[in-house]
């Protein structure tokens, strides 16, 4: 089943369960983005958390296969040249690799490299390098990246200035960088629900304020096109999560239950007044859109 095909699947309302005696519950499947995902058989997608978490975020403005936009206003093109810094399972640099765009994609696990590297091959249209263990200094010549993308990373290194510095060398003129972090008002959540190696190394070693992540950005010469602050759902998600020692493919029933209403809120009506207000008060993620100026005439 593709993306598009499976989100289509998620829109569509939830219907009640068939009354049944209790038994031992279906675990979810784990998905990620960019990836194709199915439910397993009679099971609603709606009790899948990692397959409405991925419904939340295009409803965010991500991940668009009908207009082939990553995020809102970002469509990926084939001719373009795609940097991914920490790019984690790949779901982002899946998205583009699909585009037909020329994918670069660098990770300090080089496991995860070379899994999704050996996904893409065969099926990617464009080029890939897979570059593995590099940290905050970038191994590629400057001018070369026409959109960069690095999501869920600043929080974990030592130097997030020379990071970003880096991430700005390798762009060109008028380059587009698709950057997110941790919102404090999630990572306050956490504070009280997380186990402490949630705020140590490797895990999040730092949280930035929105003033602190526009100060980083524009720090390094980039110019500010949109902030967003989303992912209400991952902050009720997360909070849940640790206290209840759950993982993805055994989700507690509390985390399915609440993916089911989630599912819910999102199928309703005013479901994207719902979605706003909560996001407003309860993101766990921030996110910047910025460019490289263009090149002096």
């Amino acid at each position: 089943m593709s993306l598009a095909d499976f989100i289509k699947q998620l829109r569509k309302k939830p219907t009640p369960p068939p009354v049944q005696e209790s038994g031992p519950e279906l675990s979810a499947p784990t998905f990620k983005p960019g990836a194709a995902a199915s439910a397993p058989a009679g099971r609603d997608p709606a009790d899948n958390p990692a397959a409405v978490g991925l419904l939340d975020i295009v409803d965010s403005g991500w991940f668009n296969s009908g207009t082939g936009e990553i995020c809102k206003g970002v469509p990926i093109a084939a001719t373009d040249v795609v940097v991914d810094v920490g790019c984690g399972d790949g779901g982002a640099i899946k998205f583009c690799a699909n585009q037909g765009a020329d994918v670069i994609f660098l990770d300090i696990n080089e496991e995860k490299v070379k899994s999704i590297e050996a996904q893409l091959q065969g099926s990617a249209r464009g080029k890939l390098t897979a570059i593995a263990g590099t940290g905050e200094q970038i191994d590629l010549d400057d001018g070369i990246a026409d959109k960069v993308i690095c999501t869920e990373v600043l929080e974990h290194v030592d130097d997030p200035q020379r990071l970003v510095a880096e991430m700005a060398r390798i762009g060109k003129p008028g380059a587009l960088y698709l950057l997110t972090v941790p919102h404090e008002v999630g990572e306050s959540v956490m504070k009280d629900t997380a186990p402490p190696q949630y705020f140590e190394k490797p895990n999040h070693i730092r949280i930035f304020t929105e003033h602190d992540f526009r100060r980083l950005v524009e720090g390094a010469g980039l110019e500010i096109e949109r902030y967003q602050a989303f992912g209400a759902f991952w902050t009720v998600f997360f909070s849940i999560f640790w206290p209840t020692g759950s993982d993805f493919a055994n989700p507690h029933p509390a985390l399915v239950n609440w993916s089911k209403t989630w599912h819910t809120v999102l199928n309703h009506e005013r479901g994207a007044a719902i979605k706003a207000a909560l996001e407003k008060a309860l993101p766990s993620k921030q996110f910047i859109l910025a460019r490289k100026p263009a090149a002096p005439d």
